[in-house]
């Protein structure tokens, strides 16, 4: 599966320019230089985010709780 990538101005104050922080997972992170902003440039595209979700989590499970059970580490940590 190939990931599409799409550059894109800063999401809060529209700016583009911007310094790359660090790299994760192979995604450059990079901070807006007119707002500080922290975001992915390039970020996948649309398309690319549904096709890696689509594999994510199981679409034939639609119990909630089962999803709940799948989640709750994230969850744990964000709390």
């Amino acid at each position: 599966m190939k990931t599409e990538l799409e550059s894109i101005n800063c999401n809060l104050c529209g700016g583009n320019e911007s310094k790359r922080i660090t790299v994760q997972n192979g995604f450059n992170i990079e901070e807006c230089l007119g707002c500080g902003l922290v975001y992915v440039n390039p970020r996948p595209s649309v398309e690319s985010l549904i096709r890696m979700y689509d594999t994510y989590h199981s679409r034939d499970s639609k119990d909630p709780q089962s999803w709940a059970y799948l989640m709750e580490d994230n969850f744990r940590e964000v709390s």
